[in-house]
């Protein structure tokens, strides 16, 4: 072989490798990209009659539409104004209620310029998240839980390669009916549920499969976790085809997984506590660092408030290899004996 030929051979090569270990990591960004994009098309047409207006013309004073809403809810105290920004869009107008949970406030929608109100939602945080996957997921604090952490990140795919029309909607609405139909059957998606986990890193899609069924097999019902309960929220009144890049960087602001530690820990804490949680998994991946990073602190937050403890287990979404199940169990089994002395002791 000529010089000339090894060098084209060895190029080639490299080329081929390259392919194979940036393949992964197009999937991923794919998938979870397309996750991000999508759904708020999923929402507008969930809220369509909450979100938007018809209605043409010049829009009341802004102090108007407040008292509109105010009028329709007189026993609350407003705490925030989100205006419309362009025409059809409607003004929503967000509510303390002493009856709704920590983080969650009580929102009215006025139409501007007429300035009728167009409903009320419970939405989350100070942005006003809408209630779409937060109304199903909350279905999944039942014991035992009806859908697991696995289940909602199967859910992702759809959102990915359905439209975001009609079709997508029926899909999450009938996830939604046979949520439900289960708790009233009392059907457990591990029916022999003994433990309550949460699942911490970002996930590897094709290990999915393997780790359901591995926690499955110890009586262990992953119930919630920061990737598909935190890492997206989705608000399409900040939608701006005018200017993408301002909703974009809202969009970024918003998203838990940029805030900062105190954040985390503020949102882990919670759902520990919202979804009675018994231990953490924590899926320390080589290949995303944002998820990884933080995950000792967020341990010890769990253990030093709550008294909830955790395992470690390594993986790498673009390297298989990393994934060793004698690893896996030996320190699942090890957490779940903690829990067990823990339940003896109270």
């Amino acid at each position: 072989m000529t010089p000339r030929a090894a060098v084209q051979a060895l190029l080639r090569r490299l080329h081929f490798y390259t392919g194979i270990l940036v393949a992964p990591f197009l999937i991923i960004a794919t998938v979870s990209g397309g996750l991000y994009a999508v759904a708020p098309s999923l929402e507008q047409l969930v809220y369509r009659d909450q979100l938007h207006t018809d209605q043409g013309g010049t829009a009341l004073p802004l102090n108007d539409q407040i008292s509109a809403a105010e009028a329709a809810r007189p026993d609350l105290t407003v705490a925030a104004v989100q205006p419309a920004v362009e025409t059809g869009q409607t003004t929503r107008v967000l509510f303390t209620d002493p009856s709704l949970g920590e983080s969650e406030r009580l929102a009215i929608f006025v139409e501007p310029v007429t300035g009728q109100t167009l409903g009320e939602l419970t939405v989350y945080g100070s942005a006003g998240a809408l209630p779409l996957r937060t109304t199903i997921s909350g279905l999944c604090k039942a014991a035992p839980t009806p859908a697991t952490y696995w289940d909602w990140v199967a859910s992702i795919a759809p959102i990915n390669f359905l439209p975001g029309n009609q079709d997508l909607v029926d899909y999450f609405a009938g996830v939604k009916a046979e949520i439900e139909q289960r708790l009233v059957d009392g059907v457990g998606a591990v029916p022999t549920e003994k433990y309550r986990l949460y699942f911490d890193g970002i996930m590897n899609w094709t290990q999915l499969g393997w780790l359901s069924k591995r926690f499955a097999e110890f009586d262990a019902a992953v119930v919630c976790g920061r990737y598909t309960h935190n890492s997206f929220w989705q608000e399409p009144q900040l939608i701006d085809v005018e200017n993408p890049l301002r909703g974009m960087a809202q969009h970024y602001l918003i998203c838990p997984i940029n805030h900062g530690l105190k954040i985390m820990q503020e949102l882990l804490v919670r759902d520990l506590q919202a979804f009675d949680i018994d231990g953490i998994a924590f899926h320390s991946s080589r290949t995303c660092r944002a998820m990884t990073n933080p995950q000792q602190i967020l341990a010890k937050t769990a253990d030093r408030q709550l008294g909830v403890k955790s395992m470690f287990f390594e993986g790498d979404v673009a390297d298989a290899s990393f994934y060793k199940d004698d690893v896996l169990e030996s320190r699942l089994v090890a957490m779940l004996e903690t829990i067990d002395m823990q339940r003896a002791r109270a």
